[in-house]
């Protein structure tokens, strides 16, 4: 992983603005990885969650073992049998989906934004920011680099991101009841809690949902955001920065998807407020529900 600070604690300068470029020029995954593997670490394995790469090189060695393209493999082992046919890596849109891409925008100011941020919200003063589109210069669909970025750089719907978490709740089955693509093992470790004590959140992880005292109460799943000391079997979830969100709740066998389109996802507190009317609504609430 890699911090955005000019320069590491160490002294070092921080290679990632210079290194990101030459990872956009790479022709594959293969490429990227060899090319990471030459960089220095900020952290020392097992000491800090943070936002990296890693998910990147997870991509390659499912290549490695499947003996195929990362795309191929999504679409012969997930995206084929479970019908996600608005589900595909930026760089293979197809005309019909490119068409319904959804504008992406942000604040014009967040200036006015509270301590908590959802606090302003809840205020008979506020009148909120106003939207405006987000510019291609920092639109990833736009400026993406040449090969597949496994980490982050998939569009989908909000009905196919439905059929993935109704599978999941399915214990990992598809639709027909036939063809399974999880193992229960498998949802069993996305699960629980796989961070050390001594495991410490750097810092662009403390607002995963954006909000601070909620967020450091989550712990890591396999690549996903879990009840802190989860042993498995309970909630997990993630969301996107323009304030998209799902969440699985395995014991309910309950899943939730929401996609906005309002970066960054901390402008306006939707997935709280989505998690408070769902938790309100049931006989067992979540953990997680808000304390506004």
């Amino acid at each position: 992983p890699y911090s955005f600070v000019p320069v590491l604690r160490d002294g070092r300068p921080n290679p990632f603005p210079e290194e990101m470029g030459k990872l956009r020029a790479e022709e594959s995954l293969e490429g990227v990885s060899r090319h990471l593997a030459r960089l220095p670490l900020v952290h020392q394995p097992g000491t800090v969650w943070e936002y990296g790469l890693g998910i990147d090189i997870v991509g390659r060695v499912v290549e490695v073992l499947s003996g195929m393209t990362l795309e191929k493999y999504l679409e012969e082992n997930i995206l084929g049998p479970l019908g996600m046919d608005s589900t595909c890596f930026v760089q293979h849109l197809t005309p019909e989906i490119e068409t319904r891409l959804a504008q992406r925008y942000k604040a014009n100011d967040l200036a006015w934004m509270a301590d908590p941020p959802a606090a302003a919200f809840y205020s008979d003063e506020f009148v909120g920011p106003c939207m405006v589109p987000l510019p291609d210069h920092l639109d990833h669909v736009k400026t993406h680099g040449k090969a597949l970025n496994a980490g982050g750089g998939i569009v989908s719907s909000v009905a196919d991101w439905l059929k993935f978490m109704e599978c999941v709740c399915r214990g990992g089955v598809c639709a027909d009841g036939r063809r399974r693509i999880l193992e229960p093992s498998t949802i069993e470790l996305m699960s629980k809690d796989h961070l050390t004590k001594a495991c410490r959140f750097g810092p662009t992880m403390m607002m995963i949902n954006g909000r601070m005292e909620d967020d450091l109460n989550k712990g890591f799943g396999l690549s996903v955001a879990v009840e802190k000391g989860s042993l498995g079997g309970g909630l997990f979830e993630w969301g996107g920065i323009t304030s998209t969100m799902w969440w699985v709740d395995l014991r309910q066998k309950v899943a939730a998807v929401c996609f906005s389109h309002l970066m960054p996802s901390i402008v306006y507190p939707l997935r709280s407020e989505l998690q408070d009317i769902l938790a309100a609504h049931s006989d067992t609430p979540p953990a997680h529900r808000s304390k506004l």
